[in-house]
């Protein structure tokens, strides 16, 4: 079998989509991307119609007065199987009409009752009818915005592993690795129902005389055990930060010279979820904006 050599010197060129696609590139991170787009929908739908909003727009000193109620409706929404009414009202500040939005479970008003309101001095358009809240929603339910946290957390430590490998990449040294060490971990990783085990490998090369180790960790075995030696990239000023380069997500493949091929256009498919995302939270604000 033909051995792998990276014979371009640094800085090597890379185009940006094949940057691109480094940067996109893992599971965790195109994980992280799926589990931050599908917890945002909840948070759209939730989160922003609960009364945590309105910590942005808080009522203050208030003055309370006495409204009409001009609508009541019976929203889609439930608390504790009790189904959550929208209170529509009129009040008068400054000899100007004001309307307001009020939400709760009780369903014994009807159109055309007075009932107490309360507004802000200082923002007489922020109001609510005592005993109810601003929003559809209590705070509780801003809970949901863990989910995505926990997504956007994956997504931008993978993002900044990516960002320091496609630094080795363009800058790096590149060298010869030898297979020192192979074990199993206690990791797997699941596609499609069936789990993999994930194995830690750790290589030996050497520079101005001193020997170093690059360690990396994979379940696709097979592509740190295609060669007798792998291709290492490391920082000439600090050798112990380095790369496996088989074991770059994402990386790209290398010709017959050496040199660093583009990422193939079947690459696209990293930026689906990620595109994916952008629309998801684009349609969320602006349909929050109504």
């Amino acid at each position: 079998m033909k051995q792998k050599f990276l014979n371009e010197s640094p800085p090597r060129y890379i185009d940006m989509f094949s940057q691109s696609v480094v940067i996109l590139s893992g599971f965790l991170q195109q994980f992280g991307w799926a589990f931050f787009s599908f917890g945002m929908i909840f948070v759209w739908v939730f989160g922003m119609q609960s009364t945590a909003v309105n910590v942005l727009k808080p009522i203050g000193k208030s003055v309370e007065t006495t409204g009409t109620l001009t609508a009541v409706s019976m929203t889609s929404a439930s608390q504790n199987e009790d189904n959550i009414y929208r209170y529509t009202y009129t009040y008068i500040h400054a000899f100007r009409e004001y309307e307001g939005r009020s939400y709760g479970t009780a369903s014994d008003k009807k159109a055309g009752d007075q009932i107490p309101v309360r507004y802000s001095q200082k923002h007489p358009e922020r109001s609510v009818i005592p005993g109810m809240r601003r929003a559809v929603f209590s705070a509780w339910v801003l809970f949901v915005v863990l989910f995505p946290l926990v997504g956007l957390g994956l997504i931008i430590s993978q993002i900044l592993k990516n960002v320091e490998y496609l630094r080795l990449l363009r800058f790096g040294t590149a060298t010869k690795g030898r297979l020192v060490d192979k074990s199993r971990t206690n990791k797997t990783v699941t596609i499609n129902d069936v789990s993999y085990p994930v194995y830690a490998f750790s290589f030996q090369f050497e520079h101005n005389g001193e020997i170093y180790k690059s360690k990396a960790e994979t379940h696709l075995t097979e592509r740190l055990e295609d060669d007798s030696q792998e291709i290492i990239l490391f920082d000439a000023l600090n050798p112990t930060y380095n790369l496996v380069f088989d074991a770059m997500p994402g990386g790209p493949r290398i010709d017959d010279a050496g040199y660093l091929k583009p990422a193939s256009p079947f690459k696209i498919v990293l930026f689906i979820l990620p595109l994916l995302c952008i629309l998801i939270n684009w349609i969320g604000y602006v349909l929050s904006s109504l």
